[in-house]
């Protein structure tokens, strides 16, 4: 199947193709740690001018906004819970969901 516009279609990084759009360089992005209020840490980044995390704490984000939605302690009530991390932060989430 032939792009619909084919001048559109983009090419392979470093490669540089006549017509086509090229993808944007991306470059390491330098992330700063911020001490939060319940003394947790969290990552600021100066290119978005956002923190990963609430500065009211990191940790008790995952426990208002996983942990408790979840109802981890209602779950976990005699019985084994599995939970998989998919190691895609600063694992906050699943310190908080341990701790429970």
């Amino acid at each position: 199947m032939k792009p619909e516009h084919p001048e559109q279609s983009i090419s392979a990084p470093g490669k540089v193709e006549p017509g086509k759009i090229q993808p944007e360089k991306l470059e390491p992005e330098k992330l700063e740690p911020e001490k939060t209020a319940d003394g947790s840490y969290t990552f600021f980044s100066s290119q978005f001018n956002e923190a990963f995390h609430s500065r009211q704490g990191a940790r008790l984000e995952a426990e208002q906004k996983f942990v408790g939605p979840a109802q981890l302690a209602k779950l976990a009530a005699g019985t084994t819970v599995c939970l998989i991390d998919v190691c895609y932060g600063l694992g906050y989430n699943t310190a908080a969901a341990l701790d429970t």
